[in-house]
């Protein structure tokens, strides 16, 4: 008796191939939305890492003796360190700077407004103060004891906003956003 090979007729391999590009189709069509969620995650890990960044500029600058005499309101400190107290509207001319090696770059474009430069993100960050936020804080001396301020707290104390918005290339509308609050003083430890 004579074995008969059976080969795959034209349908079968139609199918097979239909199967398959839909397979394929179906994988690839998974990839564009990784994509997305990846950008997303380096944003906002870049967007925290910004405002880390800014938290310890503005923290920096609000120290510097030579910014104010002991006895100015946190709000004259803002002033003049120019923060305002409305928030600004995020609408800057963004020009790419060269980190030369550097982790990042800040560059103040004036009433509040910086452009943060780092290796993964060109973002504009918005900063304003904000007085009516009623706070209760404890004040400690340098040893851990408690103690009344001379003056009124509330006229040295201030919540400062900081908003990263990205890609900076794009028009602020269209950009991600995500606001940071941090409490800022002006308070000397008068009591030591």
């Amino acid at each position: 008796m004579k074995k008969v090979i059976r080969y795959f007729n034209l349908i079968e391999i139609v199918l097979s191939l239909g199967v398959i590009a839909f397979g394929i189709t179906s994988v690839m069509a998974v990839f564009p939305i990784a994509l997305k969620n990846v950008e997303n995650s380096i944003g906002e890990d870049s967007a925290s890492n910004v405002s880390d960044i800014m938290n310890s500029f503005l923290g920096h600058l609000l120290k510097d003796p030579n910014s104010y005499s002991t006895g100015d309101t946190i709000t004259s400190v803002l002033t003049a360190a120019g923060i305002p107290s409305t928030q600004p509207d995020g609408d800057i001319d963004f020009q790419k700077e060269d980190l030369n090696g550097e982790p990042y770059k800040i560059v103040d474009k004036g009433a509040g407004e910086f452009q943060v430069t780092t290796q993964d993100l060109n973002s504009v960050v918005c900063v304003w103060y904000d007085k009516k936020q009623k706070l209760s804080m404890k004040f400690l001396k340098s040893d851990g004891t408690q103690f009344e301020p001379a003056t009124t707290p509330q006229n040295y104390i201030a919540g400062l906003y900081i908003e990263v918005s990205w890609p900076a290339e794009i028009p602020y509308s269209a950009r991600e956003k995500r606001l940071y609050y941090r409490t800022v003083s002006a308070l000397q430890d008068s009591a030591k």
